[in-house]
């Protein structure tokens, strides 16, 4: 028995950098709620002056939100999109640089609107740029480059709401809701 082959439709290339700046991120947030206990023990002795406490708790402030933010964005952006027999594995990142993949098989693709027998819809992808995936009721960002698209023919057809490769459906609805925007690369 041959053992079936997961083929890559994407791969962003520099998600082992984002995995460690999102680790050095959280330990930096670490060590700054970490300097709480002894900030306020100094502010009980009255020895620190109100700037440095303003300093200090704008720092901690600015780790967090920076944490949380390289958090929102990590959950989104696809490290890796590969398709399985009849499984499309979408990989992002957690908070602390884990691996999270999110397994949607072919006959939810199916009951999303996904369908190999679908007509309309273009399978060409856009221009470079930052693109926006709708799988599932979430929706994953993917950098638009010949440099992390795998297998264009097939992210395009997943992108027009089709099946990435020719396989039979179960079911075939009238509205996709994969959704691939361009319009998303104007942002900074």
């Amino acid at each position: 028995m041959v053992a079936a082959t997961r083929l890559t439709l994407y791969r962003f290339r520099w998600v082992k950098e984002l995995r460690l700046l999102l680790r050095l991120k959280v330990l930096q947030a670490g060590l700054m709620m970490g300097s709480i206990v002894p900030v306020s023990m100094v502010l009980a002795t009255e020895q620190l002056a109100p700037s440095h406490v303003i300093l200090t708790t704008g720092l901690m402030g600015g780790a967090f939100g920076m944490v949380r933010s390289l958090s929102w964005y990590c959950r989104r952006l696809a490290g890796e999109i590969s398709w399985k027999e009849g499984t499309l594995r979408v990989s992002t990142l957690t908070m602390w640089g884990h691996r999270h993949d999110e397994y949607i098989t072919e006959k939810r693709l199916s009951e999303l609107g996904f369908s190999a027998e679908r007509t309309e819809g273009n399978d060409q992808i856009p221009p470079e740029g930052l693109l926006n995936l709708t799988l599932d009721e979430h929706t994953f960002l993917l950098f638009n480059s010949e440099r992390h698209i795998k297998d264009p023919q097939a992210l395009g057809r997943l992108a027009s709401g089709k099946l990435p490769f020719e396989h039979k459906a179960s079911t075939s609805p009238a509205e996709p809701t994969a959704k691939l925007d361009s319009s998303a690369s104007s942002g900074g």
